[in-house]
């Protein structure tokens, strides 16, 4: 893999180095407005969706995908700091969520999750959480909504050369280079970064355990490339590639109770993307994309497993104006799965073609968007998805928004595959989706609450069945949650500002199905899924320093179907703080954080706790 990222780098700058740019722009700012998220090649209004990024300070380029959902109202699952990560929301599981990059569902067809620890943020631009409806319009899985990332390429006629550098607790380190290169029609950018850590951080909440006082077999190590080049033709159009290559070699963490733990784990990954944009009134797009995956995972006795999928995705969509305010959206999406594992008794193959059709207009103060989304499953048709959204300004600076629909979810390939427990004769999740909210958004407020209920059927759960566990549809379920989003711009001067956000939700996720010989379940809280969450923060700029502290709470998980054991809730506070400066060309940035300050000790997952109170300090530096 060392070779491969080399040689693809090599080939991406010689390419680079043929073409002269030069001309000097002011940096955009790492805020983003995301009243608006590109997905699958048009614009959705994402009224609802949350911004993963706050723009104080650029720490968000030291952290990963799972680092910045945890910071903002999400439920997190995770075995350990850079271990696999999981995203809940809205009362349901990370499989049961689309993970967007550049529009592209990435979510692995082996088990239908993605280890967001994996996704460094030095790679992202613009990120957010799409959680109405119209999530479920970008792909299979969007039951519970969508994670969307990925890049900014602008043409902006600039030459940018950037260094990152941060070291924190337990010897953690981290290196990237980023280089822009532009004029008015061309646009490259490279970036390549270095990540390591030891994560040998005492255990918490754990003094009484004769087998270890430190996490061991912890340990990461991370390395990629993500290449981007674009060229604006005369024509009105813009080709983007894009290539991201990344290898990652780490320890596997095992319950308190395993006294020596040596598995590992390597991912290596290559995806390639690309997509044409013509501009004009009636606007097309065309993406294509290509994925490799590889795992190779040893376990305690040094035995290695091999697991390979690879993914192509064509997809065409198209939008036309009607009159003033209509607007109508055709595409299509052929998405070809390949599965080559052991387990599998022989390579799996999955084709999912999918056709969309949206249509938006108003008639004098109401908005309203019908969409329908059919999708085959290996030639096989699935029940059509249809979705209708409404919103209206009541005054200019108040509305009134509500989106009905339906989703669903294919089984993967371990769900119908693996030996032995796979079960081809699964059915598809479904869910029923229903949202009402109320928006009001002023210069210096911004307050979003919002309602939903979703009917979840033909839960995929894997059983044991006495032999084995075994892939089952055995349950549904039934999730009524509020949302409350409040943003203030308390104090507004020329160099003075002061920002208050607060983030809580309810979530009532109860089973709607009693399994067979077992006990009643019917009412009870989902697993791992929490009632109540919040996150409360509060960002100060003066002139060139700022400082921001954030409060996430996360509230009682049960761990057991019956309720009967649980995780206890716990409350995380970060303060981080950071001074900007520029010079002629030149512009930086230094910063300090120190996360879980009061020390907290707290479980994602019984036995397995989590990192204390750690410290990091970062430069950046960037020249024009």
């Amino acid at each position: 893999m060392i070779n491969r990222i080399g040689i693809v780098a090599l080939v991406f700058f010689v390419t680079l180095g043929t073409n002269c740019f030069c001309s000097t722009i002011t940096p955009p700012s790492d805020s983003l407005t995301l009243d608006t998220i590109n997905i699958n090649g048009h614009k959705y209004q994402a009224y609802n969706s949350l911004n993963l990024f706050r723009s104080i300070t650029q720490e968000a380029k030291f952290q990963t995908l799972g680092d910045l959902v945890s910071g903002s109202g999400i439920s997190i699952r995770s075995n350990g700091v850079g271990q696999l990560t999981l995203a809940s929301v809205r009362g349901l599981y990370g499989n049961q969520l689309n993970l967007l990059w550049e529009g592209v569902n990435i979510q692995s067809p082996m088990n239908g999750n993605f280890d967001l620890s994996l996704i460094p943020g030095f790679l992202i631009d613009k990120a957010s959480i799409l959680q109405n409806n119209h999530s479920s319009m970008s792909g299979n899985s969007a039951l519970s909504g969508s994670i969307v990332f990925g890049s900014e390429n602008v043409n902006l006629g600039r030459n940018q050369y950037s260094a990152y550098f941060s070291m924190g607790s337990f010897n953690s380190y981290f290196g990237g280079v980023d280089v822009i290169l532009s004029n008015k029609n061309k646009f490259s950018r490279s970036r390549l970064f270095y990540n390591q850590s030891e994560n040998d951080y005492p255990i918490l909440g754990y003094e009484q355990t004769p087998f270890r006082k430190r996490q061991v077999n912890n340990d990461f190590k991370s390395f990629g490339i993500l290449q981007e080049y674009s060229y604006t033709f005369k024509s009105n159009g813009v080709l983007s590639l894009k290539a991201w290559l990344q290898q990652t070699d780490r320890g596997l963490t095992e319950t308190i109770s395993v006294p020596n733990p040596r598995s590992r784990q390597v991912d290596d990954v290559i995806r390639l993307y690309s997509d044409f944009v013509s501009s004009g009134i009636n606007t097309y797009y065309i993406k294509t994309a290509f994925f490799d995956e590889k795992i190779v995972f040893t376990d305690n006795q040094f035995n290695e497993y091999h697991n390979h999928a690879q993914t192509i995705v064509m997809d065409f969509s198209k939008k036309w104006r009607l009159g003033l305010a209509g607007r109508l959206t055709f595409g299509i999406n052929e998405t070809l799965n390949k599965g080559i594992v052991k387990e599998y008794n022989g390579i799996r193959f999955q084709n999912l073609f999918s056709g969309f059709i949206s249509y938006e207009n108003k008639y004098k103060k109401l908005h309203y968007t019908f969409s329908l989304r059919e999708q085959l499953h290996n030639a096989e048709i699935l029940l059509p998805a249809p979705s209708i959204e409404f919103f209206s300004f009541l005054t200019p600076k108040m509305k009134i928004r509500m989106n009905s629909g339906l989703s669903y979810r294919v089984s993967t390939f371990n769900d119908l595959y693996w030996t032995p427990g796979g079960n081809q004769a699964l059915l598809n999740e479904t869910a029923f989706k229903n949202e009402i909210g109320f928006d009001y958004i002023q210069r210096k407020l911004k307050f979003n609450f919002s309602i939903y209920y979703n009917e979840i059927s033909n839960l995929i759960v894997w059983m044991d069945n006495g032999s084995f566990w075994e892939a089952e549809n055995l349950r549904g379920a039934r999730v009524l949650g509020t949302e409350i989003n409040v943003k203030t711009l308390l104090i507004d001067r020329r160099k003075t500002q002061l920002i208050l956000g607060v983030f809580a939700s309810l979530n009532h996720s109860v089973y709607t199905k009693t399994e067979i010989g077992n006990r009643d379940i019917k009412g009870n809280q989902l697993i791992f899924i929490p009632i109540e969450m919040g996150n409360a923060y509060a960002d100060f700029q003066f002139n060139r320093f700022s400082i921001g502290i954030s409060d996430n709470y996360t509230g009682k998980r049960f761990i057991s179907t019956d309720n009967s054991s649980f995780l206890n809730t716990y409350n995380l506070v970060d303060i981080k703080t950071s001074y900007k400066y520029q010079h002629d060309k030149s512009q930086g940035e230094i910063g300090f954080s120190v996360n879980n300050v009061f020390n907290t000790p707290y479980e994602l997952f019984k036995g397995r706790p989590m990192q204390g109170r750690s410290y990091r300090v970062y430069l950046i530096l960037k020249i024009n």
